[in-house]
């Protein structure tokens, strides 16, 4: 009986010595702290600027400063010259598919295929850039000494002056229209439209702003969150919002949504179908696009339930959040959500995230790319 007694304790003692090895292995189920997310969400920050994804193109920038094209809209002898520049730290497009590059030096590269009319070929003659940002018919260059030059037209064929703009921290583009916000280093915020100019003029504090189609959210030092250009409803909510640490302005019906520093998201709008729109080519030819789809209910539906969330990111068709753990989340339109290359559950050691209608991208920690613009990406090469 003593022994039968020993080999039962033996056996109980083998399994358990089993069942502690394997929770060794298995990855942990407990939340992220909130060191984690910090950390995961600096370091997509940090590669932000590898990627300029637009409609149909990408431009990637890899560690050794070489960029690399998708084409997409960007015509092949533009997509040649990118390929030929060296020692590049920052890359971005404008809706012409001009393609600029800002040199390590303080240098602009420019790279289109009538670059010898028009605005472009100005910004190859600033120096001391620091960052460079397009809007939808000009670009921007923000210099070391927090001074502004652009070489932009406004909706009336104007030039955009913004020579009495100082002490800007970041600027922030945006793609679809001639407006250009700024982030100066005191928190205020800057606009090159009079109107918007004096909406934002009392915003103090600001950290971090997004633009999406009209709608801009402004995240405060405190946490808490401005906005301008959606509904009353939706900007008393956005009003409410505390212990925000990111903001996304997200689609055509002025949605937006907020990361918290808890790793869960806030997301506020009307998502129903949108009444069209317009995409203008590459040879400057104008297509309407037809009334959308809404976002699929069920699926913004979970976004309540994401969890450990560091960072997201949010254009007209989707939203996407990047967990601590390197998994991408993704929320979307009607006829899109898990169908095919629009299903990110697979994804994993994600280390930031895109997403520019109708594409989404995921650079995955050894320097690949995943994602999908217009159809699956492939033979992309590495970053690093």
């Amino acid at each position: 009986m003593i022994g039968a007694r020993t080999s039962v304790a033996g056996a109980f003692l083998g399994f358990l010595a089993a069942a502690l090895a394997l929770l060794l292995v298995l990855p942990s189920c407990s939340p992220a702290s909130p060191e984690e997310l910090a950390a995961k969400r600096e370091e997509a920050r940090a590669r932000e600027g590898s990627v300029s994804l637009r409609p149909n193109s990408i431009l990637a920038l890899s560690d050794s400063g070489r960029v690399y094209c998708h084409p997409g809209d960007i015509s092949e002898g533009t997509a040649r010259r990118v390929l030929e520049w060296e020692g590049i730290a920052q890359v971005a497009a404008s809706s012409s598919w001009t393609v600029f590059g800002l040199r390590s030096d303080g240098t602009v590269a420019v790279a289109a295929d009538e670059c010898d009319e028009g605005w472009a070929p100005e910004a190859a003659g600033w120096s001391d850039v620091v960052q460079i940002a397009c809007s939808n018919d000009g670009v921007y260059g923000l210099h070391a000494d927090g001074t502004v030059s652009a070489a932009a037209e406004n909706a009336e064929g104007g030039r955009l002056d913004v020579g009495g703009w100082e002490g800007v921290a970041e600027l922030v583009p945006t793609p679809t229209s001639e407006l250009m916000y700024a982030r100066t280093v005191d928190g205020r915020v800057l606009c090159t439209d009079e109107e918007a100019r004096r909406a934002v003029s009392g915003w103090t504090d600001v950290v971090q702003l997004d633009y999406s189609r009209g709608w801009v959210l402004a995240l405060r030092a405190d946490g808490t969150v401005y906005s301008l250009g959606y509904s009353e409803e939706i900007a008393a909510q956005v009003a409410g919002w505390e212990g925000v640490v990111q903001v996304a302005a997200a689609g055509e019906r002025g949605l937006a949504a907020g990361l918290r520093a808890d790793g869960t998201v806030l997301f506020t709008g009307d998502p129903a179908s949108s009444s069209g729109g317009a995409f203008r080519n590459y040879d400057g030819t104008v297509v309407e696009l037809p009334p959308r789809d809404g976002y699929d209910v069920e699926s913004l539906a979970e976004i309540e339930g994401w969890r450990d969330v560091a960072y997201i990111d949010a254009c007209n068709s989707y939203l996407l959040g990047l967990t601590s753990d390197g998994r991408v989340l993704f929320a979307g339109r009607n006829g899109s959500y898990r169908e095919g290359a629009f299903d990110t559950s697979g994804w994993r050691d994600a280390v930031c995230v895109w997403a520019s209608d109708p594409g989404f991208l995921a650079l995955r920690s050894d320097g690949t790319l995943e994602g999908f613009v217009n159809s699956p990406i492939s033979g992309f090469p590495a970053l690093w």
